[in-house]
């Protein structure tokens, strides 16, 4: 089976004039699109709808009638495709914390929960396993928010209403986790929440999916504040009116522990993701690019990290995101597998090991989880059949590679030519889950080795550095990449700088020095 059918068969779902010409990464953003620009605080302004003191249990603050001090706390929520992490963040501390998600979280490693809900028997939306499940909420909600999913024991809902849900839900464990692990440390302290959410870089452009991202995350939170535990159709449908409300006429209500809109920012994973690296003493300035491997999609993101009257600028040249993440892999080696049987030994052998493979490698593997050994598909074939098998996983990365590539060609040649980093090396960073898998890792080699007379001298890969005030010891510094975006994330919106999208930044019409040489680059797999 062909890469491509087999990809378009198993998903259907698909995301500033550089004005020096000397050998420089300076931008002018175009005057017709507006950049993102921070929020400022809002002021308070409030609206009653009714609604008691929550319990402590349901309650977002605990300090009481008199407060001895006030302090802003920011949750970073990374709404990943295959699973979700947060980290929250002290900006008067400068202290931040991981989430544990224990008894719901992934086995091995509970800072991993699962991107997905369960209905149970009485029809209550809730986390695990514990009832019929509503996964890939990601992938539904950027396919179409108002497509009808379920029935789900008896229960049906939108996509948008499902992932409202969901946050609402995970919201509920950070608090949960936050008054058992640190109650002590802010009793009588007055907290001004925040709550940003995680966009691929692509999907940053669309207004429109932007917005519905932040009301949702708004109808999640308002689900926080339920005098219940249990949380169901009815109630997200409610959540969401009231987020409405809010969105339209720019109001919260205080006392009932409402956020305000502007406290709900969405912010791009891939900026998110460098955040980090730009407040650690390794930061250089300059041109970057970043590989994300996720459980569905790889995102591959070229831009440029610069400061202007002492603010953070994240510049954007070009955002690609394909459906060749781990669990794509995974799913496409077992349809080769299952062909080289069929070739070598027979189709009863074949769909053997088909049904062998659903029950134990297809449904064991996460997204997250090392992909199985390759002697785990083929106990006792063939050498020929070892080679056939070899050379579909090499077809995998070359597709994988092709992506990076398209990246650095429309970038060099269209979008930033100019750059030294052509010719010192461009920095990149590999990260995502599907990042330590060894197919992944021999993808920037690959297309370093494609892209040798495209007037690129190559890469120089870098390890993304755990930050110092990260207090969690149980993530070693080679895992912490895992974790980079909720991290990034849990900076208030209008500390981590402005974000400069694709569409705001004009081409360069490089040097005639540059462009001679594009003569040079031919590669049939960027045609």
């Amino acid at each position: 089976m062909g890469l491509f059918k087999f990809i378009k068969r198993l998903l259907s779902v698909s995301e500033t004039s550089i004005k020096d010409s000397k050998q420089s990464d300076e931008v002018t953003v175009s005057a017709e699109i507006e950049p993102y620009v921070s929020p400022k605080k809002p002021a308070t302004k409030q609206f009653q709808e009714g609604g008691q003191r929550k319990s402590t249990k349901l309650s977002w603050q605990m300090y009481g009638k008199n407060p001895t001090r006030e302090t802003d706390i920011v949750i970073g929520f990374d709404f990943g495709t295959s699973c979700t992490k947060v980290i929250i963040q002290d900006g008067v501390l400068k202290k931040a914390y991981a989430v544990p998600f224990n008894g719901v979280g992934c086995a091995g490693n509970p800072y991993l929960l699962p991107t997905a809900i369960a209905v149970d028997y009485d029809g209550n939306l809730i986390l695990g396993q514990g009832g019929e499940l509503f996964d890939a909420l990601k992938i539904k909600f950027l396919q179409n928010p108002d497509q009808s999913i379920g029935p789900f024991n008896g229960v049906t809902l939108t996509a948008a209403e499902a992932t409202s849900a969901y946050i609402g839900l995970v919201l509920r464990k950070i608090r949960e986790w936050f008054w058992q692990e640190k109650r002590s440390d802010y009793q009588g302290v007055k907290i001004d929440w925040q709550l940003n959410i995680g966009m691929s870089s692509r999907s940053y452009a669309d207004k429109i999916l932007k917005s519905q991202m932040e009301r949702l995350a708004l109808a999640g939170w308002n689900l926080t504040l339920k005098p219940v535990d249990e949380i169901n159709v009815s109630e997200v449908k409610i959540a969401m009116v009231s987020a409405d409300r809010q969105l339209s006429e720019n109001i919260f209500d205080e006392e009932a522990q409402q956020l305000h809109p502007d406290n709900i920012c969405s912010i791009p994973e891939i900026i998110a993701q460098v955040v980090g690296y730009a407040r650690s003493p390794m930061r250089q300035d300059g041109m970057y690019l970043i590989v994300d491997v996720g459980a569905t999609t790889i995102d591959v993101s070229n831009f440029i990290i610069h400061e202007s009257d002492g603010e953070d600028l994240y510049t954007i040249l070009v955002a690609e995101v394909e459906k060749l993440g781990a669990s794509i892999f995974h799913n496409y080696r077992i349809a080769c597998a299952e062909t080289i049987i069929r070739k070598f030994i027979s189709t009863a052998e074949a769909e053997n090991f088909r049904q062998k493979a659903l029950r134990t490698l297809g449904l064991a593997y996460d997204g997250i989880a090392p992909l199985p050994n390759i002697e785990k598909y083929f106990p006792a074939l063939s050498r020929e059949a070892l080679r056939d098998y070899r050379k579909n996983n090499e077809e995998f990365m070359v597709e994988c590679s092709r992506v990076v590539r398209k990246v650095i060609k429309e970038s060099r040649f269209r979008r930033n030519p100019n750059s030294p980093a052509w010719q010192e090396g461009l920095p990149v960073f590999l990260c995502g889950g599907g990042s330590q898998i060894g197919m992944y890792k021999n993808i920037i080699p690959h297309a370093q080795k494609r892209l040798s007379h495209a007037a690129f001298s190559g890469f120089d890969q870098k390890q993304l550095p755990k930050p110092v005030n990260l207090e969690t010891a149980d993530i070693p510094p080679r895992d912490y990449h895992r974790m980079s975006v909720a991290y990034g994330l849990s900076f208030p919106c209008i500390d981590i700088g402005e974000i400069i999208p694709p569409g705001a930044v004009e081409d360069l019409v490089a040097n005639e020095k540059i462009l001679n040489i594009s003569g040079y680059y031919v590669d049939k797999d960027m045609v």
